[in-house]
C-alpha cells in the first residue's frame, strides 16, 4: 500500500497542482476493520493440515465404534454367562428330579398292586356277616316271654340278581333258621313281626310251632338275610 503526502506550501513553491489532502483519521476505518492479515502458507502445508484434521475425526470415530464394540461383546459375554447359570441351575435340579423319579419308579406298581389287592379283598370279602352283631340285635327284639335257642346262618354264593345299582359287590344269598321257646303264642307273634321290621333280615316265616312238657310252645322259624346284614368292612366307597 502506497500512501501519498503532500505539505503545504510545497506546491506553492514548486508551482504545481495542489496535492490531495489526507483525511483528518488516516487509520480510523482500518482499526475498526482489524489489521490486515495475509495467509502466506504454501498450497502443500494447507492440505497436509486438513489431511491431519481428518485422520483425527477418523481415528475419533473408529475409536467409538471400538468401544461401542467393546461394550456390546462384554453385554453379550455377561448375558451368556448369565443364561449358562440358569441352564446350570436347571439342568441341576432336572437331574435332581430325574434320580427321585427313578428312585421312586416303583411305587406305581405298588399303588397298583394294593388297589388290585383291595378290589380281590372286597370281593372274597363281601359275603362276610358278622353274626355277633345279629345276636345283639336279636337279643334287644325278643319280647318278654319268648327265648332263643339256637341260630344258624348260612350264606351262598352270589348271583348277578343280586346285585343292586348301589352295591360295588355281589352280596351273598343269606339264610337264618332260628329255635325257640315262647310262653304264649302271642309271643311268637310278636317276635316275628319284630324280625320283619328289621332291616337284616326279610320275609321270616314260622315253620312249626310245638308245645313241651313245661306246657311252653317250642317254635321253629327262617328268615332271609338282606344286604343290610352284610359287614361291608372291606369294601371300598366308588368315588
Amino acid at each position: 500500500m502506497t500512501v501519498s503526502e503532500s505539505v503545504p506550501g510545497a506546491a506553492a513553491a514548486d508551482g504545481g497542482p495542489s496535492a490531495a489532502l489526507l483525511p483528518a483519521e488516516p487509520l480510523a476505518d482500518l482499526m475498526a476493520d482489524g489489521f490486515p492479515s495475509a495467509n502466506l502458507f504454501p498450497p502443500s502445508i494447507l492440505l497436509a493440515r486438513q489431511v491431519a484434521a481428518a485422520k483425527r475425526r477418523a481415528l475419533f470415530m473408529v475409536a467409538v465404534v471400538l468401544g461401542v464394540l467393546l461394550l456390546a461383546i462384554a453385554f453379550t459375554a455377561m448375558q451368556q454367562r448369565s443364561a449358562d447359570r440358569a441352564k446350570a441351575e436347571t439342568q441341576a435340579r432336572l437331574d435332581v428330579v430325574v434320580a427321585e423319579k427313578q428312585q421312586y419308579a416303583y411305587v406305581p406298581a405298588v399303588y397298583s398292586a394294593v388297589s388290585t389287592a383291595r378290589e380281590e379283598l372286597a370281593t372274597a370279602m363281601g359275603q362276610e356277616i358278622q353274626v355277633t352283631r345279629l345276636l345283639g340285635g336279636l337279643s334287644a327284639m325278643q319280647p318278654p316271654g319268648v327265648s332263643l335257642d339256637t341260630m344258624a346262618v348260612t350264606v351262598g354264593p352270589a348271583t348277578d340278581q343280586t346285585l343292586t345299582a348301589g352295591q360295588t359287590v355281589l352280596p351273598g344269598v343269606g339264610e337264618v333258621t332260628f329255635t325257640g321257646e315262647s310262653r304264649t303264642m302271642q309271643g311268637i307273634a310278636d317276635w316275628l313281626e319284630r324280625v320283619r321290621d328289621n332291616a337284616d333280615y326279610a320275609s321270616p316265616v314260622l315253620n312249626e310251632v310245638t308245645t313241651t312238657q313245661d306246657e311252653l310252645y317250642a317254635f321253629d322259624a327262617v328268615a332271609e338275610l338282606t344286604d343290610q346284614a352284610l359287614s361291608g368292612r372291606y369294601v371300598e366307597a366308588t368315588q
